[in-house]
């Protein structure tokens, strides 16, 4: 017995039992951790949920306002009914109604005071958003701008950060089951009130499927314009247009009733959703068409939510969007509806701590054109802007095919081979905006046109008519030798010649179409006046755009501008010097005089070959607003006013620099133009020729009285 003893002390040592009773307690204590408070919830859960409550209404008091609970209690291990809450803003009308609802509570999150759900039975609900005027609604207490300091405050955390507890916080509340009978968010401004109607909303097994009504009333004033023409004189310089406008307010309710399924997991957070409309094929968004003016409508609507992860202080966001049959309009889009029939977006958006970039992996379609753009904004530690655009190589003919229907009208019925690229970046600092970069290029391969669109651009190359706009009445131009006023390049001045590419497109036959210098400064000189106060356009733009297409100032308009642009230049349809006679016989010199050979008689009784340099200066300087040339003359003189003296120093100074003229022909310049044809009577005052004068000073040049042409 005493050998076995001994033998059994010599395996269990004084340091094995101490280390047994150590692990015991601590097992132990461990399940005492985890299972006492399980055991305090359970036992003490409808004190849990009044503290809640409580809690939830001392918040509500914060936001000046008083919620009301009928109703709040629990059953089972954590459901809880709860039974006419409302959100009442002081002096407000309610802003949060719930009749009955019933949920499965999160009991590790009652205990620390919060409310979450597990799943969520609704019936008989509503937000109501009330604006009573400018300043003043029922939800505004809940949406006052934060103090100087918390600003300061939020500035200083981390954009991935900032924007995955935002995430969290609205994904992460949503119950894994839920069963709405009936719930709508309103918006009442004044007599208008705009709904959205949920009704049988399901989500259980992480499938969705939901009824939604949208209700927008559309009040709007139609601005009907009658014109009314009155000649002044009897000549076609002299027409005066009268327009009176007379408004007829519409008042329309527009409801949609859209249908939606698809799957969604809260946990991981992923879904894919489809978006139908349950009676007609369309459906729109009538809101935007209200507020914005924007008609924006599509048959089918698919949303996906591929991914959310954060690490290492980086937000990822993998999204997808597609729409189907889109159509699309807006005034500064274009004139009529533009039509896609597949538009999607593959989005891969990443936040880091001071930057937001939208990677190149991204891609977006346009019918069978992939675009990858890229683009990025970083706010610290100086502003800056990165935004690039590459396609994919693509065949011709499928390039073209795939341009939206209204738009690029004029490329309608093209034929073509080969291959387009497309790429473009810029790169813009807030620090130094005028040093921004810009490149743009599209890249052919083996490409040429085998039949032209509605535009044939060789048309330019021959005689043909061309339609001139005065305040919308036509005006035919023979572009040819059938024109008496018709003329060739060799018979215009040099000096003309020379003083409108100076002031209009100085680079012209040196570039392809584009100046992406003038394009980086208007990017450069837009951002810094925070609107649109520059282009960029060429003597090709202008030649495109009065040839070939609409007066209308659209987006689509000038994307098709820049696009025949591309095609002329770099097709060699048409050479320089033919583009720049027809350029010089069609732009407007005057009200109603289109040409050189007409506007040097209507100005000068001259020749275009005999003008001088002050007679070209001149010249130049009235074709960015030829109706308005009188202006620039003094209404007791008709003399040029003496604002014009710095705009002579300055184009000269220029055409000298760029040995366009001779130092010497600048000798003795002044800007004494004497009119001597019919524009002459346009004058407000009339005095005899031998009697004007005028002694001019030499003010600082401004740079506002230099007016170049910008579009």
């Amino acid at each position: 017995m005493f050998g076995r003893r001994k033998k059994l002390y010599i395996s269990d040592t004084p340091q094995k039992r101490k280390r047994f009773r150590w692990l015991k307690i601590t097992f132990i204590s461990l399940g005492s951790i985890i299972i006492l408070p399980v055991l305090f919830a359970f036992l003490f859960r409808q004190n849990l949920l009044n503290w809640a409550v409580e809690k939830a209404k001392n918040k509500a008091k914060k936001y000046h306002a008083t919620l009301v609970v009928g109703s709040a209690t629990i059953s089972g291990i954590a459901d809880v009914e709860i039974t006419n809450l409302s959100l009442i803003p002081d002096d407000a009308d309610t802003l949060l109604h719930i009749g009955k609802a019933s949920s499965g509570l999160r009991v590790w999150k009652l205990i620390t005071g919060n409310i979450m759900l597990s799943h969520l039975q609704l019936d008989q609900g509503f937000v109501n958003l009330v604006r009573y005027d400018s300043t003043r609604t029922n939800y505004s207490n809940f949406t006052q701008k934060k103090d100087s300091d918390e600003v300061e405050k939020n500035s200083k955390i981390s954009l991935a950060q900032k924007g995955y507890k935002i995430i969290k916080n609205v994904l992460g509340q949503i119950p894994g089951k839920i069963e709405v009978g009936d719930f709508t968010i309103s918006y009442t401004r004044g007599e208008n009130k705009y709904y959205i109607k949920a009704d049988g909303l399901r989500l259980d097994d992480e499938l969705i499927k939901c009824n939604i009504d949208i209700s927008t009333p559309s009040a709007y004033k139609e601005k009907i314009v009658s014109r009314e023409k009155k000649v002044r004189k009897k000549t076609k310089h002299t027409k005066e247009i009268v327009e009176s406008k007379v408004e007829k307010e519409i008042s329309t309710t527009q409801i949609q009733r859209l249908k939606v399924e698809g799957f969604f997991d809260p946990d991981k957070m992923t879904g894919d959703v489809n978006i139908k409309s349950r009676e007609f094929d369309m459906m729109y968004m009538p809101l935007a068409q209200e507020k914005m003016g924007l008609k924006l409508g599509a048959k089918e609507l698919n949303l996906k939510l591929n991914e959310v992860a954060y690490d290492n202080g980086e937000l990822v966001l993998k999204t997808f969007a597609e729409m189907k049959d889109i159509i699309v309009n807006h005034p500064r889009l274009a004139n009529n509806d533009v039509k896609v029939s597949v538009g999607s977006g593959d989005i891969h958006l990443m936040v880091g701590e001071n930057y937001i970039t939208l990677d190149s992996s991204s891609t977006f379609k346009l019918n069978k054109i992939n675009i990858h753009p890229y683009f990025r904004y970083q706010r610290s530690p100086v502003i800056d802007y990165d935004f690039k655009i590459a396609t994919d190589r693509i065949g011709a003919n499928d390039f073209f095919n795939s341009l939206p229907d209204g738009m690029f009208e004029s490329l309608s019925g093209i034929d073509a081979e080969g291959f387009l690229t497309y790429r473009m970046d810029c790169h813009l600092c807030d620090t130094s905006p005028w040093n921004c970069s810009f490149n743009s290029d599209m890249q052919k391969e083996n490409f040429r046109i085998n039949r032209f669109g509605k535009a044939y651009l060789p048309m330019i190359n021959g005689e043909f008519v061309y339609t001139a706009y005065d305040y919308g009445n036509p005006q035919k131009i023979i572009v040819g030798p059938d024109n008496p006023n018709y003329t060739n390049l060799e018979d215009i001045s040099n000096y003309l010649k020379n003083a409108v590419l100076t002031t209009e497109d100085p680079a012209f036959f040196g570039h392809q179409g584009f100046i992406i210098e003038s394009i980086r400064q208007s990017i450069a000189q837009n951002y810094v006046y925070k609107r649109f106060v520059r282009g960029g356009s060429t003597i090709s733009m202008q030649l495109v755009k009065n040839i070939y297409l609409s007066r209308q100032k659209t987006l689509t308009r000038k994307m098709e501008e820049m696009l025949l642009v591309w095609m002329i230049e770099n097709l060699g349809i048409v050479s320089k010097h033919r583009m720049f006679e027809v350029y010089m016989n069609i732009i407007e010199w005057g009200p109603g005089v289109y040409g050189i050979g007409e506007a040097s008689r209507f100005y000068f009784e001259k020749s275009p070959l005999q003008l001088n340099l002050q007679e070209a200066i001149f010249m130049a300087s009235i074709i960015p607003h030829p109706k308005w040339f009188a202006s620039s003359f003094n209404d007791t003189t008709q003399m040029l006013k003496k604002h014009f003296k710095g705009y002579y120093t300055q184009i000269s100074g220029l055409m000298v620099g760029r040995k366009l003229i001779e130092p010497e022909d600048t000798t003795g310049l002044e800007p004494n133009v004497v009119l001597r044809g019919p524009a002459r009577n346009l004058l407000r005052k009339t005095v005899p020729i031998s009697d004007s004068s005028e002694l001019y000073d030499n003010p600082p040049l401004l740079m506002d009285d230099i007016r170049f042409r910008d579009h």
